[in-house]
């Protein structure tokens, strides 16, 4: 429509067919899914950039015990280029995903994550990035709630192989007795990039 705003719809049908016909739990797992989904690409600025849509997607599952799930699907994405060197993101997202619990036929989940990532050095980043979720599961009694904080680094050897090293934390709260967890986790990698 214009430079700064670029409109789009996306439309998605797929058949899903599990290997084991008939799960653990004597479920029918296989289904077939249709969304839509409508939005636009935008400039605010030449430092403000994003893109946004929302649509809905359902999926029919072969049993017929297992009710047809239906969710919104949301999609923003924010990108502010706050300096030469430090860039924010900001991004939230609704999703309809699988399950393998009884009588669950899925999950509807939401995130929203703000990235900050600040350039040291041509090749030496830093980025933090904090995220909360919640992922309600349809048609059975759970509920689970979580936060993500993580710091990166990455050293960009050359301009195809990254050396990265995070730091994550992480917390989630169930409504399942038992199921709450904390972790640390430490990873150090290397990435190639061609």
């Amino acid at each position: 429509m214009t430079p700064g705003l670029k409109p789009f719809v996306d439309v998605l049908a797929d058949t899903r067919i599990y290997d084991q016909t008939i799960d653990d739990a004597g479920f029918r797992r296989s289904s077939d899914g249709l969304g839509v989904k409508a939005g636009s690409t935008f400039e605010i600025t030449r430092t403000l950039v994003g893109e946004a849509s929302a649509g809905v997607q359902t999926r029919r599952y072969d049993d017929a015990r297992l009710r047809d799930l239906r969710g919104p699907l949301v999609d923003a994405a924010l990108i502010w280029s706050a300096t030469p060197l430090t860039t924010v993101r900001l991004r939230a997202q609704s999703t309809v995903e699988e399950s393998t619990l009884a009588y669950s036929s899925g999950a509807l989940t939401q995130r929203a994550t703000v990235e900050v990532q600040h350039d040291l050095r041509s090749n030496l980043s830093l980025i933090g990035a904090p995220t909360v979720g919640e992922t309600d599961y349809r048609s059975v009694y759970l509920r689970e709630k979580g936060l993500t904080a993580s710091v990166k680094v990455e050293y960009k050897l050359t301009r195809a192989v990254v050396l990265r090293a995070s730091f994550t934390h992480e917390r989630l709260k169930s409504t399942t007795p038992g199921s709450d967890y904390t972790a640390n986790v430490f990873l150090v990698g290397l990435r190639f990039q061609p």
